[in-house]
């Protein structure tokens, strides 16, 4: 296996020599021939708000523009493509006096972004239950849920295709008062480990926190001003990666240590959009009618539910500031804050997010995600470092090779290769809208085949 890197993502390639430390994997070919994770980006996302309705239908609230709801949605298709994971959050403004009635929530299509459906569709492909509900006293609700419905290969046409939108339909707006655009997020990503050694005091082993971030568009592209970001901050649930102590601060700052973006590791309350000191306008504390109370946005991997840090339509240049190769997120814990020999228990700066990779959760080993995906535990071994049975959570795993699509290579030619069908190819990259049509550069996840994979030189690879 030939390993180039582009940009800052390895891409493998079978070719005529070996990377290094690759040998094994084909040392143990004859072996092989004889012979509950969840993505480190999800699939699709969308932000919702009532101004996706624009131009189709009115979003009135008390005769003006409904502006007090907003959401974010993620979709993740399984290993196996016959179910879906869906992570919706809904959340109330702070200044919401009134919260409606939730009706329903759930996929629509096909219809592009700005288009109605059309009157023959069959109106929902699926809904979310039950409907969300979200109070002054849990302005912030969320929920995970997996789905298996029997017309998931019209769901996931629609999802590839971009026809797919997700609708939140309330009483003062029957017909739909959020909706977002699914689409393929562009993702970055941050492990957060020790930038020096610890004192032995804290009784810390190996702590760590991941860090997910998901906007919309391209991270890369000039072409407008502002995105949308959805961050997710997880610890892991084993012990020997805990933190010291609570968490006090979470925030990616710049190379001078100002702030550009602050997760809230606590529950707040609030009456004032933008604040989180539970004050009203006049400096006093929120009375029981103004008081929305906010979930922390700290995450213990394995939790029933995912609470993401939403923000919608921010200037692109915060994105930037992000990426950018001198900025990181950084963690504070009562301990270290105490500590005036250390600044931050855990740091790291934010990457671009590797293609074909899952975190490991505790119930995850190589071998379960291998068989998830049709291949087996040494394949998976020689694309990861370390013992293949040290199980650390939210450890991102690769569970297939990146490979960079040449031009003049097609699906056709890339399943011969690899000993993969084009429909398996599509089960492993389930957002490529054309397995057919792939774009010079791209990045496709392949899971050969061992015993019918043919290598540079026109030989199988195991024979």
């Amino acid at each position: 296996v030939q390993s180039r890197r582009v940009g800052r993502t390895h891409i493998m390639r079978l070719g005529h020599g070996l990377g290094p430390g690759r040998g094994a994997l084909l040392g143990l070919c004859v072996a092989l021939c004889l012979s509950v994770s969840s993505a480190t980006c999800p699939t699709f996302t969308a932000w919702l708000r009532p101004d996706g309705w624009s131009g189709i239908h009115e979003v009135i609230c008390g005769g003006v523009q409904c502006n007090n709801l907003d959401g974010f949605v993620s979709i993740d298709v399984a290993p196996d493509a016959a179910s879906i994971t869906v992570s919706l959050q809904i959340q109330a403004a702070a200044d919401s006096s009134n919260i409606p009635t939730f009706l329903s929530a759930g996929l629509y299509g096909p219809a592009l972004a700005g288009e109605a459906m059309p009157a023959t569709a069959p109106g929902p492909l699926f809904l979310v239950e039950p409907p969300p509900s979200p109070t002054l006293a849990g302005s912030t609700w969320s929920v995970n849920v997996r789905l298996r419905p029997s017309n998931l290969a019209q769901v996931l046409e629609v999802l590839r295709t971009g026809r797919g939108f997700f609708s939140v339909a309330t009483d003062r707006v029957p017909e739909g008062e959020l909706r977002g655009q699914m689409h393929p997020p562009t993702c970055l990503e941050a492990q957060l480990m020790p930038a020096m050694a610890l004192p032995a005091a804290w009784e810390v082993h190996d702590p760590y926190a991941f860090v997910r971030i998901m906007v919309s568009g391209a991270a890369h592209s000039s072409s407008d001003t502002q995105r949308d970001v959805s961050v997710l901050f997880q610890l892991p649930s084993d012990n020997a990666r805990k933190l010291s102590s609570a968490v006090t601060q979470v925030k990616a700052i710049d190379h001078a240590g100002i702030s550009i973006l602050t997760i809230q590791p606590n529950a707040w309350n609030s009456c004032v959009r933008g604040t989180f000191d539970g004050l009203n306008p006049g400096g006093l504390l929120c009375t029981d009618q103004q008081r929305h109370t906010y979930a922390s946005e700290v995450n213990i991997e394995g939790q029933a539910r995912s609470i993401y840090h939403v923000q919608h339509k921010i200037p692109k240049s915060v994105v930037d500031a992000i990426r950018n190769e001198t900025s990181r997120f950084v963690v504070e814990t009562i301990q270290s804050r105490n500590d005036p020999t250390t600044d931050f228990e855990v740091e790291g700066g934010v990457l671009d997010a590797v293609p074909c990779r899952r975190l490991m959760s505790q119930h995850d080993s190589l071998y379960s995600v291998a068989r998830s995906y049709r291949s087996d535990w040494v394949t998976l071994w020689s694309l990861n470092e370390g013992n293949p049975d040290v199980r650390k959570t939210l450890e991102p795993r690769y569970y297939a090779h990146p490979l960079q699509v040449l031009r003049g290579e097609t699906s056709f030619a890339i399943a011969r290769r690899y000993g993969m069908t084009e429909s398996e190819i599509l089960k492993v990259n389930p957002a490529i809208a054309d397995v057919r049509s792939l774009t010079v550069g791209s990045v496709v996840c392949v899971v050969p085949n061992w015993q019918t994979t043919i290598a540079g030189n026109g030989q199988r690879v195991c024979t």
